[in-house]
């Protein structure tokens, strides 16, 4: 995983990409808050810089974490992780209202027939602050993905952990522990940072719901400026 400096450190992957960076690797941005950061990007031709959020790409990194991680984050950006800004900065990545969203998603299942690596995209993004348990504002969902929307209903719900459920989702008396942190919005829901187990089926498993809650090979979460 190659790192990339520059003499002037950019506010996200895409200033970098728009500068001429063009490799995959990782990038020194500038939070609006003054820290520097160390970010995952990656840069496609025709698309912009995308930052990464989180990967899931090996099962490496256990992503049944609390609360205080998952603000923290955790993990390696040369494997698996949970972006090392974690919920808060990525509130501050996001407040402005210019972020779009992409989730990539891989199966490798032949069994099943699902072999392929697509993503879907929201034209908006943002992370409400810690005072509102860092609600999610997502929408327009690009319809032409034929993963289709796993996201949209979770619009307006509160980050959950194994240790600070939402109001929301505790009154649903969920059979289901949480197995992740995520934006559930549901006792059986989409979660991408659910149990890595490619290919089998499971509520608790990592992947997408058009797929029957079956476990995805790869997984990952990006954000860029919105065009």
């Amino acid at each position: 995983h190659q790192r990339y400096s520059s003499t002037t450190v950019f506010r996200s992957c895409n200033e970098y990409f728009v500068q001429g960076y063009t490799s995959n690797g990782t990038y020194e941005i500038l939070l609006p808050n003054g820290k520097a950061l160390n970010v995952s990007c990656y840069m496609e031709p025709g698309s912009g810089g995308w930052t990464f959020v989180q990967r899931r790409q090996n099962g490496s990194v256990d992503f049944y974490q609390d609360w205080a991680n998952y603000t923290n984050g955790f993990g390696n950006l040369d494997g698996d992780f949970w972006l090392d800004i974690g919920l808060e900065n990525l509130h501050l990545l996001t407040r402005n209202n210019k972020s779009a969203l992409r989730i990539d998603i891989a199966m490798d299942c032949y069994y099943h027939d699902w072999i392929f690596s697509q993503n879907v995209q929201y034209s908006f993004f943002r992370v409400a602050s810690a005072a509102e348990a860092y609600k999610l504002n997502v929408g327009g969902f690009n319809t032409s993905s034929m993963l289709g929307d796993s996201l949209t209903q979770s619009n307006g719900f509160s980050f959950s952990t194994y240790d600070k459920i939402s109001d929301q989702i505790r009154s649903l008396n969920c059979p289901q522990p949480n197995h992740s942190g995520w934006w559930r919005h549901g006792c059986w829901y989409a979660s991408i940072n659910g149990v890595y187990t490619p290919c089998l089926m499971g509520n608790q498993y990592a992947g997408w719901d058009k797929y029957g809650h079956y476990g995805a090979n790869y997984m990952a979460m990006m954000i860029k400026e919105r065009e």
